[in-house]
């Protein structure tokens, strides 16, 4: 008996063997399988890990914003626009970041799941 990537066990005379290589790249086969899972496995965990700090960058500035609007002063309106423009952008830009974190993550276990 020998056992394939999914260790299922598979009767060794049902395996036609024309050349003594033939077990070689069935061998290398599955080990370049069970390779490729794990590079998705850990580029899923990458993903996870940066998806989280993105988040976690976001809630930052969000209560920046909040502590920065709170000691604005009101007569100063042309710099609280200025500021909220700022941190708008830059909110925006976590977001798409974030979209994007969550896209790929979404393609990596997709491909996982055909392994």
């Amino acid at each position: 008996m020998i056992q394939d990537f999914d260790n299922n066990n598979i009767p060794l005379q049902s395996v036609t063997l024309t050349s003594p290589s033939v077990l070689e790249e069935l061998l290398k086969f599955n080990n370049l399988k069970k390779k490729k899972w794990f590079e998705t496995a850990q580029g899923i965990r990458i993903m996870e890990q940066r998806r989280s700090i993105v988040e976690g960058e976001l809630q930052q500035m969000q209560m920046e914003m909040q502590l920065q609007f709170q000691h604005l002063e009101f007569h100063n309106l042309s710099g609280g626009m200025q500021l909220l423009a700022i941190f708008q952008n830059n909110k925006d830009k976590k977001i798409q970041e974030l979209q994007t974190c969550n896209s790929k993550l979404n393609e990596l276990q997709v491909s996982i799941s055909f392994f």
